[in-house]
């Protein structure tokens, strides 16, 4: 088997977003922020200025970006006093959006048109995601994706001969979707997954795959690949590894005894999502401490997943009014909690 090769540079993956500004958007009625609609925002940010967008019943629509930005919503299901999502369609981008990251919103697709590098994708809920050209010199690499819910599938569209490089794929929940998952993604890390119902790759090529759980989805599609630690059960392919690939130390056909996941495997398209539901591990799971770092296989090991999608940012949990009426230059008094997501 070819030796696998991955010379990551880990700097992008810092979370540290050294940001010049911070600019804030709402389109709500009568709410206060520097701008009301998103794409205005963008275009009047410097490089790497943060774009704080608030949860709103209103959608943001598509929005196109040419600099280094970083947009951040209050999750994809907050835990708080009116936990409105940041709703947008599509986000597009070239490679002079290197280094941007975009987390906590609900969105349809994410698209990279000319090989942006370094990319961060986490706490997000959306649909697709597309990268890579069809130039051998505008690669997508470096990406995180990570502590997403994704609804159909992560693409390169130009194929493994140029691929989609270098990628960390982690602490993602995949569900509810009629084709394969992740498709032409090669020299990447796959870890700490969760795959429901539909096969999980294409063309998935060179890459390093552990403590994923493969839940009716099907682990077939990779070559040349390492599969360890992983949990399959009532897929049409549970055995692993499989063809050219290596791995040891995976459990095959094996319940993992979510907490609260009531659905039944044998109808894999009536796998109606709910946030309410409960990917962490029973106490007697099989897969409670045996991930290959000694944490649990499956989303909440590793580094984890944030059930709400928030950002590691400080959140207002609710804010009271206690004395609705004041006097003339009497104080106002109100009582706030909050926690920390870091």
């Amino acid at each position: 088997m070819k030796t696998i090769l991955l010379s990551f540079s880990l700097a992008f993956f810092s979370l540290t977003l050294f940001a010049q500004n911070v600019l804030t958007v709402s389109n709500r009625s009568g709410e206060n922020a520097m701008y009301n609609n998103l794409q205005t925002a963008i275009d009047a940010a410097a490089a790497g200025d943060s774009i704080y967008i608030t949860g709103s019943e209103n959608n943001y629509g598509s929005v196109t970006i040419d600099k280094e930005v970083h947009l951040i919503g209050p999750g994809f299901n907050p835990q708080k006093d009116f936990s409105l999502q940041a709703r947008l369609d599509n986000i597009n981008f070239n490679a002079n959006a290197s280094n941007s990251s975009f987390s906590g919103l609900v969105l349809n697709m994410i698209a990279d048109s000319d090989g942006a590098s370094g990319i961060r994708v986490t706490g997000c809920d959306f649909n697709t995601l597309f990268t890579g050209t069809n130039f051998q010199n505008r690669v997508s690499k470096e990406w995180l994706v990570a502590n997403n819910i994704i609804r159909q599938y992560l693409n390169n569209g130009s194929g493994s001969f140029y691929g989609s490089q270098q990628f960390i794929i982690r602490n993602n929940l995949f569900v509810n979707n009629g084709e394969t998952f992740i498709r032409n993604f090669h020299d990447s890390i796959i870890n700490n997954n969760l795959f429901t119902t539909h096969q999980a790759f294409t063309s998935v090529n060179l890459c390093i795959i552990y403590n994923n759980i493969f839940y009716g989805g099907s682990p077939l599609g990779a070559t040349n690949s390492v599969f360890s630690n992983n949990i399959t059960y009532q897929t049409n392919n549970d055995a692993i590894p499989y063809g050219n690939n290596s791995g040891a130390s995976n459990l095959v056909g094996v319940d993992p005894q979510f907490v609260n996941v009531p659905v039944n495997l044998g109808n894999l398209y009536a796998f109606n999502f709910s946030y309410e539901w409960d990917f962490s591990l029973a106490e007697s799971s099989p897969g409670k401490n045996t991930g290959s770092d000694g944490a649990d296989i499956g989303l909440f090991g590793g580094l984890g997943f944030t059930a709400g999608g928030e950002p590691a940012l400080p959140v207002v949990t609710s804010f009271t009014i206690i004395n609705a009426v004041i006097n003339p230059n009497g104080k106002l008094n109100i009582q706030v909690e909050g926690r920390a997501n870091n």
